[in-house]
């Protein structure tokens, strides 16, 4: 890289790179800038659209699901190029699971990604949140999470004790409470 917006680079030091970040951290987001390379002994000019920094893993949203006691996160570049996920992949990673919570003794364990809860798709946090909301509200007697693990898919199967819970603090269900 020896040129951006057909300002010359000049680079002799390694805290030199943090001129680079300068320079691009001005363009404007969504438009295109040129960038000059130097590629087999010949300058070449490359249009490259200015995209947003990624979020990063910890700068996530993040939802905790109380009575079966884990934390997800919405997928992050990040995540997708460190496990060659594709763009496609929706869900949401785990990023807690109590020890010996309903969750973990059901097999969900941190970094998967969950992608369906009783067939229902969670592409975010949003989703995960209103699915897991319906299903505490019903009292499902059995949460279906189909998931990723690596390059593999697995079913995880929880049965909660809602009565159990509900004796545990947990707001009784709505016929229940009055």
């Amino acid at each position: 890289l020896v040129a951006v917006e057909g300002e010359p680079l000049e680079a002799e030091r390694p805290q030199d790179s943090q001129d680079l970040r300068r320079i691009v951290e001005e363009l404007t987001i969504g438009e295109e800038a040129e960038l000059t390379v130097l590629r087999d002994g010949m300058e070449r000019t490359i249009p490259v659209l200015m995209e947003p920094k990624p979020t990063d893993p910890e700068e996530a949203e993040k939802a905790e699901q109380e009575e079966l006691e884990f934390v997800v996160r919405d997928l992050t570049l990040l995540d997708r190029i460190e496990r060659r996920w594709s763009r496609e992949l929706e869900g949401v990673m785990v990023e807690d699971a109590t020890m010996g919570g309903w969750a973990h003794m059901a097999g969900l364990r941190l970094g998967d990604l969950i992608m369906e809860i009783n067939g229902r798709p969670v592409p975010d946090v949003d989703r995960f949140e209103s699915v897991m909301g319906e299903i505490v509200e019903e009292r499902s007697e059995l949460v279906k999470i189909f998931l990723r693990r690596g390059e593999r898919t697995h079913f995880v199967l929880i049965e909660p004790d809602w009565q159990a819970l509900t004796g545990a603090g947990k707001a009784p269900k709505k016929e229940e409470a009055a």
